[in-house]
């Protein structure tokens, strides 16, 4: 068999490194800091605008917030701090201190006036009551006032003004005993609540539609704005990206018609606005030949403004087919002897980060005394030439070998992470592909993980290629299984997360049951959607089957067989049948030598039932693992589906 080498994997090693490098371990930091809280999207946005900053600790949400601290974060919110003139407003503030130039620039505004010894005390934690002294003299211009209606502050409060105007504007609220505790230390989370708010209060408003159209002309043709924080960061990397895909003789012009704004909101000195379109890549390659993909795409894109100033901070873009997804997972590289019908995606099993030296095609991506690992290339032109035969679009899969120590390893090391992005566009590139599928498994760091499908997001879509990524059931107890996916931000990230509702009962498991019944992948799907878009989330089903051996109840042995074998063992022991409607499955059930034997049958009934699924949740699509398990007329039964 002809295989595909990719004759210019030698520049993944030798040409300059990309990425994001250090951005990206702060980026790790305040993901773990943030996650979960309910705080997260404020401090998502002041991290992402370029306010929260320099931090190796994190968020730390909770944690007590000094003066210096907080004048740095809400100076860079509002003003040009790097062009502040020096000053020495403050005796107790040296040049030295981080927060110098903050606090000159507060001083010049007059936000923050020293204590009775003109002192700025920056180590001292900030109260609650200092935040809104400080916000009420930054929205000055408000004429908002609201009765303070917190069971510790009377009327005779020294700064209840000051707090009628926080208060009325919606930027402070009391606790759980509707106390305002003026004295009380505040926390790092409060304050990105409070920075953000102050933001969608700070300024006077400039029409919605001047706005709007700054942020299509961006969408259109990535000017006319300035990116700024995290946005200039990812414009840098894509750039980066664009011209090592040149080095290998790639290109693809990017065109976008028939924009559209779904969905918009302006707020002062924030806005956002969500544009969909239709966009097209004209791709050229190497040898002279060219191939046009084109998709629906979607921008949600973040603003700010500063000094007058509008700047984009953020995007978040997608790319999807104009048809359901019907996606099928394939892990041989040898080209199948048929073509299933209605399947629009293949995903070849190419790509695994392997610590096994013995394999001969593969690039190492990370070396050191104790370990090396490397990514194999297990590309064929047999297979290549079946999928454009048959008019099926290849998305990749790109995997690790499922081991949680080596994969911690790869993910930590920005070196390994580069070359494995850089092999992936040669990869991608060579073989004329048209994304790739993610499907790492076994993890402990979920934030480590999110950070690599943001990175290969970002390459593939700037290239004109769909990123996609397998995720397991939400489950609490799972582990390294299921809780290594930080699915609401993949879901931000990828064009398009499968799920893999399937493994209900496995290897594992005490006693029989079904690999993935109704009701439990109707669970798994609702349970999904909390975190991810319906029209980005693809069902995956299963195309294999359990028998189970079973003794006094328990389970002695079980496998994994495909649909046809299963019926014909169930079918030459004479097994019993009964329909099960809440696992929207056929049950076959005998007893031979003193064992009980159980299949629930995965065959047109079940895959039907789940399939439907697809339209009542409106998904993206259906995936199914794999092909060579299925009998003949499931394909049929998908199609109709979908």
């Amino acid at each position: 068999m002809k295989r595909i080498i990719c004759t210019i994997l030698v520049l993944i090693l030798t040409s300059a490194s990309f990425g994001f490098a250090d951005a990206d371990f702060d980026r790790l930091s305040y993901l773990a800091g943030a996650d979960g809280h309910w705080a997260e999207n404020y401090i998502d946005n002041l991290f992402d605008m370029g306010i929260f900053v320099g931090d190796s600790d994190g968020a730390r949400a909770e944690d007590a917030i000094s003066r210096g601290e907080f004048t740095a974060l809400i100076t860079r919110a509002l003003y040009d701090v790097d062009n502040v003139s020096d000053g020495d407003y403050f005796p107790d503030v040296k040049k030295s201190d981080f927060f110098y130039k903050n606090a000159a620039a507060a001083a010049q505004n007059g936000i923050i006036k020293g204590d009775e010894y003109g002192n700025f005390n920056g180590e001292k934690s900030i109260t609650r009551e200092e935040i809104v002294i400080i916000i009420s003299r930054v929205l000055a211009d408000k004429d908002v006032s609201k009765k303070a209606d917190f069971k510790d502050i009377s009327s005779k409060y020294l700064y209840i003004s000051e707090l009628e105007k926080v208060y009325g504007l919606g930027i402070i609220s009391g606790d759980e005993n509707k106390k305002f505790n003026p004295h009380k230390n505040a926390m790092r989370a409060e304050c990105a609540k409070m920075i953000y708010l102050t933001l969608e209060n700070y300024g006077k408003s400039d029409p919605a539609t001047s706005v709007l159209q700054a942020a299509e002309k961006y969408v259109l043709s990535g000017t006319g704005l300035m990116a700024c924080g995290a946005e200039e960061d990812e414009k840098m990397y894509k750039s980066q990206v664009e011209a090592y895909a040149r080095s290998l003789g790639y290109s693809a012009e990017k065109t976008l018609q028939n924009i559209r704004l779904d969905s918009y909101e302006v707020k002062n000195s924030v806005a956002s606005a969500l544009f969909s379109y239709d966009v097209s890549f004209n791709s050229k390659y190497g040898d002279g030949e060219e191939k046009r993909r084109d998709y629906n795409g979607k921008t949600d894109i973040k603003l700010m403004r500063k000094n007058g100033k509008w700047t984009v901070y953020k995007t978040y873009e997608s790319l999807k087919l104009d048809k359901k997804v019907n996606l099928t997972w394939e892990i041989y590289n040898i080209a199948p002897t048929y073509a299933p019908s209605g399947v629009n995606v293949i995903s070849p099993t190419w790509y695994e980060i392997i610590a096994d030296n013995s394999y001969k095609n593969a690039v190492t991506v990370y070396s050191d005394k104790a370990k090396t690992l490397k990514i194999t290339d297990k590309a064929s032109s047999e297979y290549l030439d079946y999928a454009r035969k048959n008019g099926y679009n290849i998305w990749t899969a790109y995997r690790n070998n499922f081991n949680a120590a080596d994969t911690d390893i790869f993910l930590k090391s920005d070196s390994a992470r580069n070359a494995a992005v850089r092999f992936l566009i040669s990869g991608i590139v060579s073989t004329k592909a048209d994304g790739i599928n993610i499907d790492f498994e076994n993890m402990n760091d979920k934030y480590a993980f999110t950070n690599h499908v943001r990175e290969v997001s970002l390459a593939m879509r700037s290239l004109g290629f769909i990123t996609s990524v397998d995720i397991n059931k939400y489950d609490k107890t799972g582990g390294s299984w299921s809780m290594c996916y930080d699915r609401d931000k993949i879901g931000q990230y990828a064009d398009y997360t499968a799920v893999m509702a399937y493994d209900q009962n496995g290897s594992w498991s005490k006693t029989s049951g079904p690999v993935a019944g109704l009701n439990w992948v109707e669970d798994v799907i609702k349970t999904t959607l909390d975190e991810v878009d319906a029209e980005k989330l693809i069902l995956g089903v299963p195309l294999y089957v359990r028998i189970w051996q079973e003794k006094d109840g328990k389970v002695v042995k079980t496998s994994a067989v495909s649909m046809d074998f299963a019926a014909k063992t169930a079918a030459q022991n004479n097994a019993k049948i009964r329909h099960d409607s809440l696992i929207g499955q056929n049950v076959y059930t005998w007893s031979a030598d003193g064992y009980d034997y159980t299949v629930y049958m995965e065959d047109e009934v079940s895959i039907a039932n789940k399939i439907a699924l697809v339209k009542k949740y409106s998904l993206a699509g259906a995936a199914s693992w794999r092909r060579g398990f299925e009998s003949a007329g499931i394909w049929a039964v998908i199609k109709d589906g979908l």
